[in-house]
């Protein structure tokens, strides 16, 4: 779940940076030669919420950093579910380790039906 919820966050930091808008590429390109041609075409097709605005470098910084942190919080998440992934493998193997001195075969243990053990069957 946590892991989910990161991979939306960091897919939600980028959706505001299509598009180029004419003011934001004024700090960017300044005095570039080839410069109103690159602003005519963006005033054509300005769809971006971060790169809009009049200091598209701050706001990039911005979708940097949150970024940073969305994949930071999917590192962890994917980290806790390897840990989780060893205890549970830890676990069944106690499990298996049990089923065996209760007399059980080692094929028989790992192939066995947890869920009819649960309820009391072999």
């Amino acid at each position: 779940m946590v892991e989910a919820a990161a991979q939306w966050r960091l897919s939600l930091s980028w959706t505001g940076c299509r598009g180029l808008h004419p003011d934001g590429l004024q700090a960017l390109y300044g005095d570039h030669p080839g410069f109103e041609a690159v602003q005519l075409e963006a005033a054509v097709d300005s769809r971006s919420e971060v790169l809009e605005s009049p200091d598209p470098l701050g706001q990039l910084q911005e979708v940097h950093w949150a970024v940073h942190r969305a994949h930071h919080t999917y590192q962890e998440a994917a980290e806790d579910r390897r840990h989780l992934a060893a205890d549970i493998g830890e676990a069944i193997g106690r499990f298996v380790d049990a089923l065996v001195v209760a007399g059980w075969s080692e094929e028989e243990a790992r192939n066995a039906d947890v869920r009819a053990i649960a309820r009391g069957g072999n």
